[in-house]
């Protein structure tokens, strides 16, 4: 009986013949052979690539090049982790006393002709103003009380000009404040303001009006146990704030209140260290003051830039 498909087609000379050594490829259409349980399987020639490995890598074995696959053992090391909370190497705005002592004595010493220069007309300003019109009053106080009457209309006058002086004063102080905090916030740019730059300081009438608001505010709170000093303190850097950042003055005091509150310890610490080298200058005959004043205003300075992340050069 004759082969219904015919008979098997001849070898064609053009197709690859097996190297020597190699078993036969099996007839078109058939399965290969499969190695027997413990026989090795067949090896490519050297010099050409093997049949294609199927299935993911040998455990500790890297995959093939270019293909992804899970790592072998010892390749976890090598693996991306997650970023931590905190970017290394940043760490939290801390203020510390001796930094912030060390800046303003720094500051003051490249700078010092035009700081004093400054302090000296902000102090001459301050008693030729103040401190008469506080004498006069206490003056006219102890005249009505020597002749056992109640104020005169002359002692009325008398005071109502006193106190004028006194507000006087007090609106060339919160003036003085803001040419002083915008020189020593351009010290903290790396900039050396000159005597003339402390007159041209930035939103000048804003930082009068805010302190005006504190004073006012001020005025108010005393009548709770130990308000107005709180109030002081936790609006030591509303003018900072108007001057540094451009606030109304309402939204730099709320800016002071939530600054001082987050570092209330040091921002405390430093203000009690400031006092008391104030009162040390004051106790120089006055003239230590020439040099404190400046200090404190370039110390309150790198804290308030410190604590809020800004510029120290």
């Amino acid at each position: 009986m004759s082969d219904p498909y015919g008979p098997p087609p001849t070898s064609d000379p053009n197709d690859p013949q097996p190297s020597p050594g190699q078993p036969a490829p099996p007839p078109y259409g058939q399965p290969a052979p499969q190695p027997q349980y413990g026989q090795p399987a067949p090896q490519a020639p050297a010099g050409e690539p093997g049949p294609p490995q199927y299935g993911p890598p040998q455990y500790g074995q890297p995959g093939p090049a270019g293909q992804s696959g899970p790592p072998g053992y010892g390749q976890y090391a090598s693996m991306p982790t997650a970023p931590p909370a905190t970017p290394y190497g940043v760490a939290p705005p801390t203020l510390t006393i001796g930094d912030a002592l060390s800046f303003a004595w720094a500051k003051f010493r490249q700078n010092w002709a035009s700081w004093v220069a400054f302090a000296l007309i902000f102090v001459a300003a301050t008693v030729l103003l103040v401190l008469p019109a506080t004498l006069q009053a206490v003056d006219a106080a102890d005249r009505a009380v020597d002749r056992g009457e109640v104020f005169t209309m002359d002692d009325f006058r008398f005071t109502a000009a006193a106190t004028g002086l006194m507000v006087l004063g007090g609106l060339l102080s919160y003036v003085a404040q803001a040419m002083a905090w915008h020189a020593a916030l351009r010290e903290a740019d790396g900039a050396r303001p000159s005597l003339a730059q402390f007159v041209a300081a930035r939103r000048l009438g804003v930082a009068v009006l805010t302190g005006i608001v504190i004073a006012v505010a001020s005025g108010i709170v005393a009548f709770i146990p130990f308000g107005s000093i709180a109030w002081q303190i936790f609006t030591v850097f509303a003018i900072a704030f108007v001057v540094d950042r451009s606030l109304s003055p309402f939204a730099a005091i709320a800016e002071s209140f939530r600054t001082v509150g987050r570092n209330f310890g040091s921002v405390f610490v430093l203000l009690l260290t400031l006092l008391g080298i104030n009162l040390l200058g004051f106790l120089a005959l006055g003239v230590g003051l020439l040099v404190t004043l400046p200090l404190s205003v370039l110390a309150l300075t790198y804290a308030f830039r410190r604590i809020t992340g800004g510029t120290i050069v």
